[in-house]
């Protein structure tokens, strides 16, 4: 019998299976990662089902200050949500686009500007979403001082996700936002 080896080449998002002088090439799949410096969070792109219009894929985490560490390909892929004036003390609404069908949507703000999302600022618990926009009405809490924080906006099929970790099919997106 032939053994069947399989040799994974990492970085370059292939896989090669051969048994004696047959070789496959099959792609692994491509991630979505996080780009705001709270934590890594990925999911298997899939431009089919994304936020917003577009999804952009990276090999690992790229993170940086203003949470824009993937746009390097100058893609406008974080293009799902839309913040109105985030007044602290207020109730706003967001409008996320989900292009797609069987989304559910997990996402935090960092108002407490601590570094982390925490429970208490989770502002979607596995919401269901529709093909379209969808209004999520979030309060902003009227924290001491205005300023700058982050957003992350993770959509799955399944839900239950934290802010943090690898997930199935699906986007992450971040965003600096600024509570005023």
């Amino acid at each position: 019998m032939n053994a069947i080896r399989s040799l994974q080449i990492l970085g370059l998002g292939l896989a090669l299976a051969s048994t004696t002088a047959i070789a496959q090439v099959v792609p692994l799949p491509i991630r979505d990662y996080s780009d705001a410096p709270r934590g890594v969070a990925s999911h298997i792109a899939n431009k089919d089902f994304c936020l917003g219009a577009v999804v952009d894929t990276e090999t690992t985490a790229l993170t940086n200050a203003t949470a824009t560490g993937d746009d390097i390909t100058n893609l406008m892929d974080d293009d799902g949500v839309v913040f109105p004036p985030m007044v602290r003390g207020t109730w706003v609404n967001i409008a996320v686009t989900m292009n797609g069908a069987g989304g559910v949507l997990d996402a935090w703000i960092d108002f407490n500007y601590v570094g982390g999302f925490q429970p208490a600022e989770q502002i979607a618990v596995s919401r269901a979403l529709i093909n379209g926009v969808n209004i999520i009405p979030v309060f902003v809490p009227n924290v001491p001082q205005p300023g700058d924080t982050y957003a992350r906006f993770r959509l799955s099929r399944t839900g239950g996700l934290g802010p943090i970790g690898a997930a199935g099919q699906g986007e992450v997106e971040d965003y600096m936002v600024r509570l005023l």
